[in-house]
C-alpha cells in the first residue's frame, strides 16, 4: 500500500508483434484499470500479451486474480532472489499457475528461497514450468521474437 510504490512506472512495450508488460511495483486496481482499457480499445479482452513482468516481484497484493482475468499471458518474469521480502509469494504463484496454464515462470535468480518453484514434482502438478539461471550465475534471457 506505500505511496512510493504505488507511483512506480508501468507500461507496455510491444515490437514487430510482440508484446511484454512491465508492471514496476504498481498496484493492481491501477494496472487492472490501464490493462483493460488497452484490452478494450484493441478489441481483445482479455489483453494478449507474450510476457508480464510481474508488479511487485510477486508480492501477494500486487498479483491479483482481477489482474491475471485482464491478461492472456503464459510468460511471467521473476526478479527477485526473495531474500529480504521473502517473494514471490506462495500465493500469486498459485494464482499465476492457476490462470496461466500452462504458465512458464522466469526466475532471473535461482536462491535458497525460490529453489522450491524448481521441484519438477510440483511442476507436473501444478502444470507449469520453472526456468532458472544455471546454477552459479544470475540473469536469464528470454528471446520473445524465437518464442512460440
Amino acid at each position: 500500500a506505500a505511496v512510493a510504490n504505488g507511483s512506480s512506472i508501468a507500461f507496455v512495450a510491444e515490437y514487430q508483434g510482440r508484446r511484454c508488460a512491465f508492471l514496476g511495483d504498481a498496484h493492481a486496481p491501477v494496472v487492472q484499470q490501464a490493462l483493460g482499457r488497452m484490452a478494450r480499445e484493441r478489441g481483445e479482452e482479455p489483453l494478449r500479451l507474450d510476457a508480464v513482468k510481474v508488479s511487485h516481484n510477486g508480492s501477494d497484493g500486487n498479483t491479483t486474480t482481477l489482474l491475471l482475468q485482464k491478461l492472456a499471458c503464459r510468460n511471467f518474469l521473476i526478479s527477485t532472489n526473495g531474500n529480504v521480502f521473502k517473494h514471490p509469494d506462495d500465493a500469486a504463484i498459485a494464482r499465476i499457475v492457476k490462470h496461466a496454464a500452462p504458465a512458464r515462470l522466469y526466475f532471473i535468480y535461482l536462491s535458497d528461497y525460490n529453489r522450491k518453484w524448481a521441484d519438477t514434482a510440483l511442476q507436473r502438478q501444478g502444470n507449469f514450468q520453472a526456468v532458472f539461471p544455471r546454477e552459479g550465475t544470475e540473469g536469464i534471457e528470454l528471446d520473445l521474437l524465437a518464442a512460440q
